[in-house]
């Protein structure tokens, strides 16, 4: 079998596609979601589609959710999870900022360790 991938933020967009792909290429694919939702229709995506993903639910801001990680021996991680807005910086809301930078950079960072 190939390597193992982890990708975060793999429910929608090139998180979602880069599953799909990689998995087609015989890599072991580890796709994680912001919510179980978001899992779900992953699953049942993975079913129609007829291809094997791990998929759970991931929100990396959360310390108990990326200790899911620990036991998992991962050869690539694509950290794909992110949150973006868009607008005159004046007007968006400081804690929107502030979230942004925790789910996009320190949360990001976690994973590393």
């Amino acid at each position: 079998m190939g390597k193992t991938i982890l990708i975060t933020g793999a429910g929608s967009g090139i998180g979602r596609d880069a599953a799909f792909a990689l998995a087609a290429r015989g890599q072991r694919v580890i796709a994680t979601t912001f919510d179980e939702a978001q899992a779900t229709a992953l699953r049942a995506e993975c079913q129609t589609r007829g291809q094997a993903l791990e998929v759970f639910k991931l929100d990396i801001t959360l310390a108990a959710d990326r200790e899911q990680l620990r036991p998992l021996a991962l050869d690539v991680l694509i950290n794909n999870a992110a949150i973006g807005d868009s607008g005159s910086l004046a007007e968006i809301d400081m804690g929107r900022v502030r979230r942004i930078f925790e789910v996009n950079l320190f949360a990001t960072l976690e994973l590393r360790g």
